[in-house]
């Protein structure tokens, strides 16, 4: 069963980016943003998956203010993965932490993504992860501590 992917800030370049690919490949999509008539706790009541691809500063407030409404999981793209895999573990749903290793120029497949898995990841990041290894994207699993060490230096 394909989920509904909810993107919030996905009229940003990286969610744009990524609502396009999943849209592509024939997924629903659900899309909102500063000026999007949708709201991000309606886009999380009516998602399966909802990824946060916000500005860092911006993410852990909302990731705050959606978790309620949170049914299935929730993902992110931020490329700092500790404080904001510890802001989405607050809530009841499932949890993974992706880091997309390329720009919004790029085509996804191809690419590669890091995915942080925490004990709260389930079938919903198991979905995800045979999703994008089934359209050509590359995927290294860490840990959010080991992925913000290797950040750190690389940045």
């Amino acid at each position: 069963m394909n989920p509904t992917i909810g993107i919030i800030g996905g009229k940003g370049r990286m969610g744009k980016l990524f609502a396009d690919f999943f849209r592509e490949r024939g997924l629903t999509v659900l899309v909102s943003d500063l000026n999007t008539k949708l709201k991000n706790h309606e886009l999380a009541d009516r998602s399966d998956i909802v990824i946060i691809s916000v500005p860092i500063p911006h993410s852990e407030k909302v990731i705050h203010d959606v978790l309620p409404h949170i049914k299935g999981a929730i993902m992110d793209f931020t490329s700092i993965k500790e404080p904001v895999i510890k802001a989405m573990l607050k809530g009841k749903c499932e949890v993974l932490g992706m880091h997309p290793m390329f720009g919004e120029s790029n085509l996804i497949p191809g690419q590669t993504i890091i995915l942080c898995p925490t004990p709260k990841s389930g079938p919903w990041s198991d979905w995800m992860e045979k999703f994008l290894l089934g359209h050509n994207v590359k995927i290294q699993r860490m840990s959010a501590k080991e992925h913000d060490r290797i950040m750190n230096i690389a940045q």
